[in-house]
């Protein structure tokens, strides 16, 4: 079996930044490449698994992304793996800080004509940067399928939060789990499309 190592694995060794010329690097043991929990026959995910798993480091995450983001814009926003069969929209935004664009890929639901996402993180502590970003800077960029359209983003409260959260842990269950995985109420966010 070949073994293929991502940049990430690399650790630079500090004589680098001691003054010295050498150049040093070793090797982190090898992620896997290929989740096997996935059912590979029909790309569906068990009811006990979490439709998302939050990468250890932002460098996975961002290449996870990337690979689902490419995959996405290459079949008209069907997607493989753990997001298969699940409905999937590209979401960009603008940083709050940085003031560049971020797409993190996001499973959603819809309420009438609104598309409905949730700052789960996979229940983390925290919420994700993509939300700091669209409460900064509330237009944003939604693709859906081979759609691309611009969108006004606001974060409902109370009972219409709770009514559009409790609706989506109901189609996707993983989100009621995250919901027990942490102690801050998870933003549900509602995109509406601009004409």
């Amino acid at each position: 079996m070949r073994t293929v190592l991502r940049f990430s694995q690399l650790v630079i060794a500090p004589s680098l930044f001691a003054g010295q010329t050498s150049f040093a690097a070793t090797i982190k043991e090898p992620a896997p490449l290929v989740d096997t929990t996935v059912n590979q026959d029909r790309g569906q995910i068990p009811a006990d698994r979490p439709l998302l798993q939050v990468a250890q480091a932002a460098s996975d995450r961002n290449d996870f992304n990337q690979k689902v983001i490419t995959e996405f814009r290459a079949n008209q926003g069907k997607v493989g793996g753990q997001f298969a069969n699940r409905p999937l929209l590209l979401l960009t935004t603008t940083g709050a800080k940085s003031g560049k664009t971020y797409t993190p890929p996001l499973a959603f639901t819809k309420d009438g004509d609104r598309f409905v996402v949730i700052a789960s993180f996979g229940g983390a502590p925290k919420n994700p940067s993509w939300y700091h970003n669209l409460v900064a800077h509330s237009e944003v960029t939604v693709e859906v399928g081979n759609e691309r359209f611009k969108a006004k983003a606001t974060v409902p409260t109370g009972e219409e939060r709770q009514r559009l959260y409790d609706r989506q842990a109901e189609q996707m269950p993983a989100f009621a789990e995250y919901a027990k995985k942490t102690k801050r109420q998870i933003p549900v966010i509602v995109l509406t499309r601009i004409k």
